[in-house]
């Protein structure tokens, strides 16, 4: 979406019972794509990211456009360091060679989820409607 904010959140509450101080971070993510039946995100191996999701796997990314549409995704994500989705997202957003020496770079993961749950709030709406996963 352009224009949009995007976020990750370890989820707390009733959904996902752990708990961190860093679980009501928010932050910007901006090499994301499906890869299969996967949501990946480019990031760093040392990242505070990579590192929230080594010991709390269970994640929501929210996508929001200026009007409070948004998007919800929860599930649980891994860490991959498989060439092919890092050449992938690389091929994508070619800016990651900015910060990334290629797919083989130990220093890059890719922070893969396969939505367990996808809910979707419309423009002056205060529900979720829930959106069907095949």
């Amino acid at each position: 979406m352009r224009g949009s904010r995007r976020s990750s959140r370890i989820l707390d509450g009733d959904i996902w019972p752990q708990q961190t101080e860093s679980a009501r971070r928010f932050d910007q993510w901006g090499a994301v794509a499906w890869i299969g039946d996967e949501f990946c995100c480019a990031t760093g191996a040392k990242d505070s990211k990579t590192v929230d999701v080594s010991k709390h796997p269970q994640v929501e990314y929210c996508f929001a456009d200026k009007e409070g549409k948004h998007v919800r995704m929860q599930g649980t994500c891994r860490i991959s360091t498989k060439a092919e989705p890092k050449a992938k997202l690389i091929e994508l957003y070619p800016f990651l060679g900015k910060f990334f020496k290629g797919p083989d770079d130990p220093n890059y993961v890719v922070l893969c989820m396969k939505p367990e749950r996808i809910r979707f709030m419309g423009e002056g709406s205060m529900e979720h409607d829930e959106v069907p996963i095949d």
